[in-house]
């Protein structure tokens, strides 16, 4: 066979089913035009397929997602929470456990594994939304470890670095903690009395009146006027 005959394209119709050429011809339609039809719609078929696909491959990590995500809230152990930080299929759900087992070991007592949790997941979400609760949870397990002198500084920093942070007042109210951990109870009183004063309808304004009241009773106390 000749090469040359070998590369002359087909006529339009014979690239059509039998069939299809037949009904074309009686109808008095174009080959031509035919085929681009037939081609638009293989291209409709296709997109649908991927739409569908798609729409299914979405629906079955939807699923996936809400059942991980029932797992965490469900899990009350550290063991049910490490299982369901690794089975976990998305980073904000994983962000969520790593936060939730931080807090599981703190309530245990494990303030040093609290900690290495809660900088585990500083390292690993560094501009996750709650960023700010990780920071916290670190300086709270300093200040739980005994060491409130190294929570103190922790707890300005935060303060002076976070002024728009939903736990800053939280920070605040630190502060006059490590302060009368420390023994150092007049300034501890103020930052209180500043708390309730600036801010008199926070939540941690109250707790700060409840603390001066009782910082009042102690300062009396040794003052001998009680």
């Amino acid at each position: 066979m000749n090469p040359e005959e070998n590369n002359t394209p087909k006529p339009v119709a014979s690239r059509l089913p039998p069939g299809v050429s037949a009904f074309l011809t009686a109808h008095g339609i174009p080959a031509a035009f035919a085929i681009r039809i037939v081609y638009w719609l293989a291209a409709f078929i296709i997109l649908g397929v991927v739409l569908v696909g798609t729409a299914a491959y979405k629906a079955r990590h939807t699923s996936k997602v809400e059942l991980a995500s029932q797992e965490i809230f469900r899990a009350r152990t550290i063991e049910e929470l490490s299982k369901a930080l690794e089975a976990a299929p998305a980073a904000d759900l994983s962000a969520t456990a790593r936060l939730k087992l931080a807090q599981a070991y703190f309530i245990e007592g494990n303030y040093t594994r609290a900690f290495n949790e809660y900088e585990r997941f500083i390292a690993t979400y560094p501009k996750h939304e709650l960023i700010d609760a990780a920071h916290m949870g670190k300086i709270v397990c300093v200040e739980a470890q005994g060491l409130p002198d190294r929570a103190l500084e922790s707890y300005r920093e935060f303060a002076a670095s976070r002024t728009n942070s939903f736990l800053r007042t939280e920070a605040v109210f630190g502060t006059g903690r490590c302060l009368e951990q420390l023994d150092r109870l007049e300034e501890a009183r103020q930052v209180y009395e500043e708390l309730v004063v600036d801010l008199p309808y926070d939540l941690w304004a109250g707790r700060a009146s409840e603390a001066l009241r009782e910082l009042d009773i102690e300062l009396k106390r040794r003052a001998g006027t009680l």
